[in-house]
């Protein structure tokens, strides 16, 4: 079985490109070595993670990230067992709508794929769940979707 675990933070409001690439970096090194998938959003400077893998790794993993001074407010939002990872083969996924797209159009783009993104996605396990609501409540907040 393989353990997810998702939680949410907030990005410091210094957070600079090369913070981001600098956790880029380090979870494509480590995260394979210890065939940790998952993905990582940041959205309206809020963090959105799943990670999935071995229970005790991931688990020390965000032992180590609730530690990072680059985000605070860390919350475990769920955890769960999976038949078979989610996000296979991707290492980590990572998407910035603050610093890649400056132009509106771009943001509202992405914010329509997140919903497509949501709307595709098997929602099987109590983490993934998790993390698709958090990140559908974000889009409500910004009324990209109307309740």
């Amino acid at each position: 079985m393989i353990y997810q675990l998702t939680y949410t933070s907030e990005a410091i409001e210094t957070l600079a490109d090369d913070d981001i690439y600098a956790i880029l970096k380090s979870s494509e090194q480590n995260n394979h070595q210890l065939k940790i998938s998952g993905c990582l959003l940041l959205y309206n400077q809020k963090f959105y993670q799943i990670l999935e893998g071995n229970e005790a790794l991931v688990l020390e993993l965000y032992e180590q990230i609730k530690r990072d001074p680059r985000h605070y407010n860390v919350t475990l939002t769920a955890t769960s067992y999976a038949k078979e990872p989610l996000y296979k083969d991707w290492g980590m996924i990572f998407q910035d709508v603050t610093t890649s797209a400056t132009d509106p159009e771009d943001v509202q783009q992405f914010e329509r794929t997140l919903l497509m993104l949501e709307s595709l996605t098997e929602k099987t396990t109590e983490s993934e769940i998790w993390f698709w609501r958090e990140i559908k409540k974000e889009l409500v907040k910004k009324k990209v979707i109307v309740h």
